[in-house]
Parts: structure tokens; C-alpha cells; sequence
């Protein structure tokens, strides 16, 4: 009996032990192709009835004996994706990225572009990298690693970074927030901290360099950035994070998502409260962001409710402050060949904009405070309404309502302010002197002898506001007639009406100022604390827009041709301009002044006919055709080219001048671009080539030169640039801990061709013209070449540790034609003629980002540091020439500049629900 049991156990083991090595395990995560997001519930079916079912992060795994199968995942409102596979020899990782079988409103409005199909070059920032590795910065650093990219923090306050893109400044890369517009109307730039919270509600970011796939009537040079906010489409959470980096930078987030809820409600939100005394020498600022969304689905119809906005105040150096390199360092200034001799320097974190003030005028015992001159306040809240409709199978429809209120602005002497010896403005000796009279005191003249005696400021700090109201309409259908055809198209319609002015803000310690050292001229009557001074100008926009897409995909071909067209109309107001009005043998200016008394009479701005100088509206009209071609080589590899051809009216700032008086010419700007790339996507790697080429004609460029003596500032008109460029990047899994991405940008941008400006007076009768000759110069104001190369490792679960390296070359200062004047107008001739701006030396940036997630039963905790500028390099990131001595000396010395900002740090704890 022994025998037997022992014979019954020994086949019964050998059996288990047989079917467990015959078995294999098979892994993965399903995931929604366009957020990223795991799928809960999904299922991979691999015979009919067997299979396994996701779980709260999308995860999968299966057990399957060494054989061929086939994999099919499917979860509810998604296509089913299907997948070959062979299970021998050990475990097996798929995963799957499932599409809606249904268009959702991202997909109508926002021009997303999809690999392997949409024939342009693009890249793609899912949140875990932002999350990793932003580290407290704007949003636009961590576009420092895509190709073409260059970003910086200027002067280092928050908000302050800038980005371009292929060589195009901010002006021309469009930025849409949910498929909203976000430039600003006036003069198409973007400020960062209006959106600071942002990066926290982010489900994904897309870059698109050149032309790009947006349908929109936007017609962005340089690229698109599409970010894209949570909804109820990402599962339900909960998440505080408290970040806590080097000089007291404090931010705290609380965000939450409903999901999808029944009865068709979502709910998402967040707040967030920063406080940060700034890297820089008392660049303090203080921050606060509100997000709210709330949408609904009622059958065939989403209706989406969202506002955000972060009202700040925050401290600013000036931007590219004119002080020369060896203010910050005379090391490194002498390494670029400038006389150090005698000079001081106050280090990288310098900043002359404040100083310690005692305000004793009326308080001998008045505290010690600290003055910064140049504080920034503002806030731009938007508010948008959509509703999206689902009309049948075919037939998709958006329309979206949106308004922005920008209010705020900044501080600023009214005159420069001279330094004392500790390298900071000379507050408490302009205070001093107003206070004490010794400026002078006002003497007052006919009505305005009231105020005589009173003290008389010889400088202020005044406040330039710049407020605005935007109302924008945009409707989009989408038409899919087959499985090969989408065809689309829709109106942009948009109204801006824009105020510029400045007051007195803060007098230090006068009573009054008025506007000439001769006090008794009839109309420069004295101002006070709250009063309009110096310009105030009103700006009306109206857009109209209309575009349309058709899009083709079929076996291995897709493509798609757009065509858009707009309209701007411009209308400005100059509540401000300066009249002369002839009474008797008395010359009366209304200037400062609406209203002047003399000799018992009443005059004013409607006094003999002056009104308010205004513009007339002036209307400009540009069009856009591009399209492209995609074809798949095979399942890995795919071939794209893509042509265009833009004809963009200019932006307001480059039509008027301040007085009304329109450029004496004003073209549109022509631009032509193409584009030619190839993918490769396997398992393990991913990489991407492409090369680009932009001609750019009528490229708007203020400039100033010396006529009779005096400064003139004009357009000039004719110049002309050519961007072109390759690019490429990569990653490569090596396994799963370990993966390696890389990335190579060298560009080729140059002016080439003759420019020409001319003054006019103010009649807009022209007076002369200038011609400059830039042919075979550098653009300048970004890195033509850059490279980036990180690896991401993780050595043990739920711990990464990833280093990122960045190398900028070919980086040469910003600078407008003045100095390459033509002089000898016959041939062509001049000092300057060809001469390159001013290269600032290449430099590199070392970042180190590690992180440690905590997976509780119910719920998460993520640990992350990052460590920016590790080596604490030294590098001058952007300058501006010529802003010292001679106008045409195009070197380090004639050059103000920005530095690098040193070693930073920032750690983060979040709690995920």
C-alpha cells in the first residue's frame, strides 16, 4: 500500500510540476489612446469565454501555455484592437492603447495629431513627465528636451519664461488651452503665470513644430502647443500635493476628478496657493489659481461649464536689464574678453530693482521696509461654455463660448534711478529729496496757485496697466461619410477691446508732479497720486475667421489639405496725445490735463473741435493653404511630407503708432514652408527624423535710427528670413527599468533680405528712408543647435531616478537691423554691412529628477526631488546687442544680458485618493 501511494503522489507532482512549466505569464496595460489614462474594466480575450479583466490602473495578466494566440482587448465605447502573439520561453509584456468609437469634442476642436497618420512633425508630453520633471518651473521648460525647442526663464521671476520654436519667438507659436486660443490679440504674446496651475490638471500637452494640423483659422509659423485639461473621461481621484523647494518656494494643490458620475455629470477642480521669495535677489512673489469644470451628458449632447484663473503679484527683474555682463560676474566677463578693470560685480542673483526704504516724511520713526520698484499684478481669468453634439454616426457639431478679463499690471520708476554703492537703485535718496523739497517745490500758475508751495517730485514710481476685454466664438462640425473621408470645418469669431495707461503710483514723499521743469506753462498742471500721465491708449480688435479640412485615410495612406482664411480689423484711440490750442498770443497744451481754466474760460479736449485722436478701422485679410501626405512603410515605419503657404496680416503693434498714425507701409507677411520626415516605432525603440524649411517674407521688425538729429522708431518693411533645420529624437527601452531618450536640433535661420524704414511725421506724410542690409546674418534670440540625452531607471519598484542633459549652441543675442544702415545707397554699402550679432558661448544643463511611489490599498503617496542646474553652471541665456556704447559694436560688452539661474531645488509629497 506504501508502494502504491508513493507511485500515485510521485505522477501527481510530476504532472503539476509539467503543466506549471508549460505555463506562461502575460501582462500588460490598456490604455485610452488619447489621455493615456489606464482603463478600468477592459478585457483581453484570448478564446472565447477565457480571459482577464483590467484592474484600477488598467493592469492585465494572464497564464497561457506555450502556443500561438490571438489577444483581443475591447472595453465599452472603444474599438477592439487585436494582437498576434507567441508565448514560449518566458513571460510576455503587451499592452494596448484602445481609440473611442465615438469622436469626442478634444478630437473635433483641438487638432490633436496621431502617429502614423497626421503628416506632421510632433511630440508629445504625457503628465507623468511634467510631473517628474518640471520642478515648480513654467510649463514651458520642460520643452527644453523636444526638437526645435528652445525655453528660458529670462530674468528668473515667475511667469518670466519664454519659449520659441524653430527660431520663432512666442509671437508665432499658437497656444490653445482646450482648443481656446490663448495669444494675446494685440501683440500675440503669452504670459505663463496667468496659467501657473495648470500643470497640475494637465492629461497631456502636444507640440506641433511648423505649420502644423490645426484646422483653425491660426496661422501659427513656429508651431502649436495644444494642452489639454482633465474631465470626467480620466477616472475618479483626489490628490493634495505640498511642494517645498529652496528659497521658501511654497505651493500647495488640491485638485479633484469625479469621473464620470451617473445621470452623465463629471466634476473637476483645484486650488493652489504659491509662495516663493525667488532664486533672485528679492524677486518674491505670491500666486493663487483656481480651476472649475463642470460638464454634462444628456444623450447625444456634452455640455461643458470651466473657468480658471491666478490672480499674482510677483516681483520682476527688468527684462534683459541693461547692465552688462561683469555686474553678475566678472570671471566669467573676462573670459569674454571684457575690461573688468575697476568694475563690480554682485553675482548671479543681482537685482538692482529694490532696496531698504524709511518713509519719514510724516513719521521720523517710520519702520524700515523693503522697496521693490518693479512689482507685477495681474489676473486673466477665462470663462468658456460648450456643447458638443453627437448628431448621428456621422455627423459631430462643437460650438464653444469664451470670454478673458485681463486686469493688472506693473511698477516702474518714471525715470531711470541711479545706483548707489551697494548696486540697487537709489530709492531712499530720490525719497529724501522729494520730501525735503530739495527738488524744488511747485510754484504754481493762475488756477494751479493752490497748490503752491507743495512739494514737487523730482521722480515716482508710476503703474502701467494693460487691461482688456475678449469675447470669442467657435463653432466646428465634423462630417465622416465613410471609414476613408473626414471632412470638417467651422467660423472664429473674436472681439478684443484692449486698454493701455499709465498713473502715478506712488509719489515718494511729494505731493505732486507735474510734467516740464518749467512749471508755468499753461496745461502742464500738476498730478497726483491715482492720475493718468504719459499715454493712454484704447485698442478695438474684431476677428473673423473661416477654415475648412478634408482628410483622407486608407490602407497605408492618409493626408489631409486645409484652407483657411481671416479678417483683422484695427481701430486705436489715443486718449492722451498732446494739443496745441491757439488762444490769443497764448499757446494752451491739453496734455496731462482734460481740462484747463484761463482767464475765466473753460477749455478742453472737445474745446475747437479737438477730440479725441482715433484712427480710422483699418481692415487686413490673410489666408492659409497647407496639406500633407503620410504613408506606412510597414507596421514600423512611415514616410510624411508637408507643404504650406501663408498669407498673415501683421499684428496690431506693427500696423499703428502710439499717435494713431499707421506705418507708412504695412504688408502682409508671406510665408512658405515644408517639411519632410520619417518614423520608425517598434517595442523597444521609437525614433523620429525630419528636416523643415520656412521662407519668411515681410517679417515685421521695429527698428530706431537718428533723422536730423533726432530718434525715429518705424517698421521696417521687406526683411525678410529663412528658418530651415533637422531634427531628431528617440527613445529606447532597454527593459523595463531602464530606458534611454535623446534628442538632436540643428538649425540654419538667416535673414536674406534688404530691408528699408521710413519716418513720418505726424500728418503721416512721409519724411525719409533708411535701408538696411542684414543678407546672410543670424536670427538671433534662441539656440539654432541644441541636444538633450537622459535615461530613466528604476532599479527596484516604485523608484526612478532619471538625470537629463542639455547642451545649446549657435545661440546668438537678439538684435534688430539698426546698425547694418546702408550708407552708400549706389552700391549697396555699409560699415556694418554683414556683420554677424554678437554669439554667447554654448552651454549645457544638468538636471537630476528621482521619485518613490508608495501603493497603499486605497490609495498613493509620491515622493519626488528634482534638482535643477545640479553643476550650478554659468551661462548667459539670452542678450540683447548693442545696448551700450557704440550702436554697432555687436559683442559681449555692448550687450545686456540674462544668466543662467544657479543650482535649484524642489521636492514634492502628493497624496492620491
Amino acid at each position: 500500500m506504501k508502494i502504491k501511494l508513493t507511485h500515485i503522489l510521485s505522477i501527481l507532482l510530476l504532472s503539476v510540476s509539467t503543466l506549471l512549466t508549460a505555463q506562461q505569464t502575460v501582462k500588460g496595460k490598456i490604455t485610452d489612446k488619447q489621455s493615456g489614462e489606464g482603463l478600468v474594466g477592459a478585457t483581453v480575450i484570448y478564446a472565447p469565454g477565457k480571459g482577464a479583466t483590467t484592474d484600477l490602473d488598467g493592469n492585465y495578466s494572464i497564464s497561457l501555455k506555450e502556443g500561438k494566440y490571438t489577444l483581443a482587448a475591447s472595453a465599452v465605447g472603444y474599438k477592439t484592437v487585436s494582437k498576434n502573439i507567441e508565448v514560449k520561453g518566458g513571460a510576455l509584456s503587451i499592452d494596448f492603447s484602445l481609440e473611442s468609437n465615438v469622436l469626442n469634442e478634444v478630437e473635433v476642436v483641438s487638432d490633436i495629431a496621431i502617429a502614423r497618420e497626421t503628416p506632421v512633425a510632433f511630440s508629445n508630453i504625457e503628465p507623468i513627465k511634467i510631473q517628474e520633471q518640471l520642478g515648480s518651473q513654467d510649463l514651458p521648460m520642460i520643452l527644453n528636451t523636444t526638437p526645435g525647442v528652445y525655453a528660458t526663464q529670462q530674468g528668473g521671476g515667475d511667469g518670466d519664461a519664454r519659449v520659441s520654436i524653430r527660431g520663432f519667438n512666442s509671437q508665432n507659436v499658437q497656444v490653445l488651452i482646450d482648443g481656446i486660443p490663448m495669444n494675446d490679440m494685440f501683440n500675440g504674446r503669452v504670459f505663463w503665470t496667468n496659467w501657473f496651475g495648470l500643470d497640475n490638471l494637465t492629461s497631456g500637452v502636444q507640440v506641433q513644430r511648423g505649420l502644423g494640423a490645426s484646422k483653425l483659422a491660426i496661422p501659427s509659423i513656429g508651431g502649436t502647443m495644444n494642452i489639454l485639461t482633465t474631465g470626467m473621461e480620466q477616472k475618479r481621484q483626489i490628490t493634495l500635493k505640498q511642494e517645498l523647494g529652496n528659497n521658501m518656494n511654497l505651493r500647495t494643490i488640491l485638485s479633484f476628478n469625479s469621473g464620470r458620475l451617473k445621470k452623465g455629470w463629471g466634476f473637476s477642480g483645484a486650488i493652489s496657493y504659491r509662495n516663493n521669495q525667488g532664486w533672485v535677489d528679492q524677486l518674491n512673489s505670491e500666486m493663487f489659481f483656481y480651476y472649475a469644470k463642470v460638464e454634462k451628458s444628456v444623450g447625444k449632447h456634452l455640455f461643458t461649464l470651466s473657468a480658471f484663473g491666478a490672480p499674482q503679484t510677483s516681483a520682476q527683474r527688468d527684462f534683459r536689464i541693461d547692465l552688462p555682463v561683469y555686474s553678475y560676474s566678472k570671471r566669467y566677463a573676462a573670459s569674454l574678453g571684457i575690461d573688468t578693470a575697476g568694475k563690480i560685480e554682485y553675482g548671479r542673483r543681482y537685482n538692482p530693482s529694490w532696496n531698504f526704504l524709511r518713509r519719514t516724511r510724516n513719521n521720523p520713526e517710520a519702520p524700515i521696509e523693503i522697496f521693490n520698484s518693479n512689482i507685477n499684478q495681474f489676473h486673466k481669468p477665462v470663462v468658456s461654455l460648450r456643447h458638443f453634439v453627437n448628431i448621428n454616426p456621422k455627423f459631430y457639431l462643437s460650438n464653444i463660448l469664451y470670454a478673458s478679463y485681463g486686469i493688472g499690471g506693473g511698477t516702474q520708476p518714471n525715470t531711470t534711478i541711479s545706483l548707489d554703492s551697494t548696486g540697487r537703485q537709489s530709492l531712499q535718496s530720490i525719497y529724501d529729496g522729494n520730501a525735503s523739497g530739495e527738488f524744488n517745490t511747485y510754484q504754481g500758475f493762475g488756477p494751479d496757485s493752490l497748490y503752491k508751495g507743495q512739494l514737487r517730485a523730482a521722480n515716482f514710481i508710476r503703474k502701467n496697466y494693460n487691461m482688456h476685454q475678449w469675447y470669442g466664438g467657435l463653432s466646428t462640425f465634423r462630417y465622416e461619410p465613410n471609414s476613408s473621408w473626414d471632412f470638417s470645418g467651422g467660423i472664429d469669431l473674436r472681439t478684443y477691446n484692449g486698454q493701455v495707461f499709465s498713473r502715478v503710483h506712488d509719489l515718494m514723499g511729494a505731493d505732486l508732479w507735474v510734467s516740464s521743469a518749467n512749471q508755468n506753462i499753461i496745461g502742464n498742471t500738476p498730478v497726483f497720486e491715482g492720475d493718468t500721465i504719459i499715454q493712454n491708449i484704447e485698442r478695438k480688435i474684431r476677428w473673423a475667421g473661416a477654415f475648412a479640412l478634408a482628410e483622407y485615410k486608407g490602407g497605408n495612406w492618409s493626408a489631409f489639405l486645409n484652407v483657411s482664411t481671416s479678417t483683422s480689423f484695427y481701430k486705436q484711440y489715443n486718449h492722451f496725445a498732446k494739443r496745441e490750442l491757439e488762444v490769443g498770443d497764448t499757446t494752451l497744451l491739453i496734455g496731462y490735463s482734460d481740462v484747463i481754466n484761463y482767464q475765466g474760460t473753460t477749455y478742453d479736449r472737445n474745446s475747437a473741435g479737438l477730440q479725441t485722436n482715433q484712427s480710422d478701422w483699418k481692415s487686413l485679410t490673410g489666408f492659409t493653404v497647407k496639406g500633407g501626405v503620410n504613408y506606412n512603410l510597414t507596421e514600423k515605419m512611415n514616410i510624411f511630407a508637408n507643404v504650406g503657404y501663408l498669407n498673415r496680416a501683421p499684428l496690431m503693434q506693427f500696423v499703428f503708432r502710439n499717435d494713431n498714425q499707421p506705418f507708412q507701409r504695412v504688408d502682409n507677411e508671406l510665408i512658405r514652408s515644408g517639411e519632410l520626415g520619417y518614423s520608425y516605432r517598434s517595442k523597444k525603440f521609437a525614433g523620429n527624423i525630419n528636416g523643415y524649411y520656412t521662407n519668411w517674407k515681410n517679417r515685421p521688425t521695429s527698428v530706431s535710427f537718428t533723422l536730423n538729429g533726432e530718434p525715429v522708431s518705424s517698421n521696417a518693411t521687406g526683411m525678410g528670413a529663412l528658418h530651415m533645420g533637422i531634427e531628431f529624437d528617440f527613445i529606447y527601452k532597454v527593459s523595463k527599468q531602464f530606458e534611454f531618450e535623446g534628442m538632436v536640433s540643428i538649425g540654419d535661420w538667416r535673414w536674406n533680405s534688404v530691408a528699408t524704414a521710413t519716418a513720418i511725421d505726424d500728418n503721416g506724410n512721409p519724411l525719409d528712408t533708411v535701408r538696411f542690409d542684414p543678407r546672410g546674418v543670424r536670427v538671433g534670440d534662441a539656440a539654432q543647435q541644441s541636444y538633450a540625452a537622459s535615461f530613466r531607471y528604476m532599479p527596484f519598484k516604485g523608484f526612478y531616478f532619471k538625470p537629463q542633459f542639455t547642451w545649446f549652441a549657435q545661440n546668438y543675442a537678439n538684435y534688430t537691423p539698426d546698425g547694418l544702415i546702408v550708407t552708400d545707397l549706389v552700391n549697396n554699402l555699409g560699415p556694418n554691412i554683414g556683420r554677424q550679432s554678437w554669439r554667447m558661448p554654448d552651454y549645457g544643463i544638468l538636471d537630476v529628477n528621482m521619485g518613490y511611489r508608495l501603493e497603499l490599498k486605497k490609495y498613493r503617496i509620491d515622493f519626488r526631488l528634482s534638482v535643477l542646474n545640479i553643476l550650478d553652471s554659468f551661462a548667459i541665456t539670452d542678450a540683447q546687442s548693442n545696448q551700450f556704447g557704440n550702436s554697432a559694436t555687436f559683442n559681449a560688452a555692448s550687450s545686456s544680458i540674462n544668466f543662467l539661474m544657479g543650482r535649484r531645488w524642489v521636492s514634492s509629497i502628493t497624496f492620491t485618493l
